[in-house]
């Protein structure tokens, strides 16, 4: 009897260690306002600061360099500063909504991959939407 129950232990014990997962999955899903406060030519492209805003609070900043790849693709890199870490990604952008690839970050977001979706509304009226996976 004995024996019966200290295998049956040892192959719940198994079970239970196959059953949990190696690495869980996090996914964070939010967006921001982004108000431009400044943009400069450079010899090959431009640069520009914005001021993120989350229900009217601002939650961050963000700092993107652009490059022109002919008449209509503009090659950037963005870097977002949140009081949790960095977020860096980059992309192509045209003209209306565009995507970007979040390439990694830092402090809590280390090691993120995901996109950030930006829809144009015009006139400094920009909607970032963060699609996070971890």
């Amino acid at each position: 009897m004995r024996r019966s129950l200290s295998a049956a232990l040892i192959a719940l014990a198994a079970a239970l260690l196959l059953a949990v997962p190696a690495g869980a999955i996090t996914t964070a899903h939010f967006s921001v306002r982004a108000i431009g406060t400044s943009q400069h030519r450079t010899h090959n492209g431009y640069r520009f600061t914005e001021r993120l805003r989350r229900h009217g609070r601002v939650v961050g900043r963000d700092e993107v360099r652009c490059r022109q790849r002919g008449r209509r693709k503009t090659t950037c890199r963005a870097v977002f500063f949140f009081a949790a870490g960095k977020i860096k990604a980059k992309g192509e952008f045209g003209s209306g909504d565009n995507r970007l690839q979040v390439t990694g970050g830092t402090s809590r977001y280390d090691g993120v991959a995901g996109k950030v979706l930006i829809h144009d509304r015009g006139a400094n009226n920009t909607r970032l939407e963060f699609v996070l996976v971890k």
